[in-house]
């Protein structure tokens, strides 16, 4: 984000901002902000863009239903940081789930958990599609 701002400095400036925002003001701004306003914002851009995409084929797929993929990463955290967020060995860890849309690499849903949460759960999750297809 600071990174685009800065690119666009003249445009900001005709806005009313004298200087480019620095990535420590930014995340002291954020602190402070209810994740639901970013969460309102990215599921209002994801029922934006999904609608785009839904007739685009795959390369050697003959499926016209939709096609899902799960997947997870776990980014590794200090317990003293997050508490909450126990993750295997005895140390901190947070794992986001993502269930994507293949047609144009779209997430459709965002889950996010302790480190321990396996993917099979999460499977328990999902309400599922009718004539989707979930790999």
């Amino acid at each position: 984000i600071c990174l685009c701002l800065e690119a666009h400095s003249k445009i900001l400036y005709h806005l009313g901002f004298r200087n480019t925002v620095n990535h420590t003001s930014l995340s002291r701004a954020n602190e402070s902000r209810d994740y639901r306003i970013f969460e309102g914002l990215g599921f209002y851009l994801i029922g934006l863009v999904r609608p785009m995409y839904s007739k685009v084929q795959l390369s050697d797929i003959t499926i016209d239903d939709v096609i899902y993929a799960l997947d997870s990463t776990t980014i590794s955290t200090s317990i003293k940081l997050a508490a909450w967020a126990l993750g295997k060995y005895s140390k901190g860890a947070v794992k986001m789930h993502t269930l994507l849309d293949l047609r144009g690499s779209i997430p459709t849903n965002i889950h996010i958990t302790d480190g321990k949460w396996h993917d099979s759960n999460e499977l328990d999750m999902l309400t599922p599609e009718p004539f989707a297809f979930y790999v």
